[in-house]
């Protein structure tokens, strides 16, 4: 085999293994959520107790990117990260992997629920574009939250 016809064949499959692996990293065969949940939410209530700004030293809010399956946000006080699955025919959220910065802060307690109930979301509903709940295995009602305006 020439030198050229080696480099050509080279060319040939770094381009194949190239487009292979964009293929690969497309869809992996589950359903992603539609579009209406990607973006921000205000986090209202958790476990039916409110969540103000008063009460948190930081603006309580999820946002989940579903290009990239994953979700951020705040707790009220820490900065929360992880990823999710999603599935929008069936209305499933999880959330896996939740992270959290660790400052102290004057409400711990509106933090903690915020953790608990991301960790029990198992479905998703949104009404009227809206308004996102988050429910458990159990159809209980972990979260409420509304659309965040920046």
């Amino acid at each position: 085999m020439t030198d050229m016809t080696k480099k050509t064949l080279q060319g040939v499959l770094a381009s194949a293994l190239f487009c292979g692996a964009l293929t690969s990293c497309g869809t992996t065969g589950k359903t992603t959520a539609d579009n209406a949940l990607g973006g921000e939410w205000l986090i209202t209530q958790v476990n039916g107790h409110a969540i103000d700004a008063e009460s948190n030293d930081n603006e309580a809010y999820l946002g989940f990117n579903l290009q990239e399956n994953k979700m951020y946000g705040c707790a009220g006080c820490n900065r929360i990260f992880g990823g999710m699955e999603t599935d929008a025919e069936k209305k499933t959220l999880k959330m896996g992997n939740v992270g959290c910065t660790q400052m102290m802060c004057r409400n711990m307690d509106n933090e903690r629920a915020v953790l608990q109930a991301l960790e029990k979301t198992a479905t998703f509903s949104i009404s009227k574009g809206n308004k996102l709940t988050l429910k458990s295995n159990d159809g209980k009602t972990v979260m409420t939250l509304k659309r965040r305006n920046k």
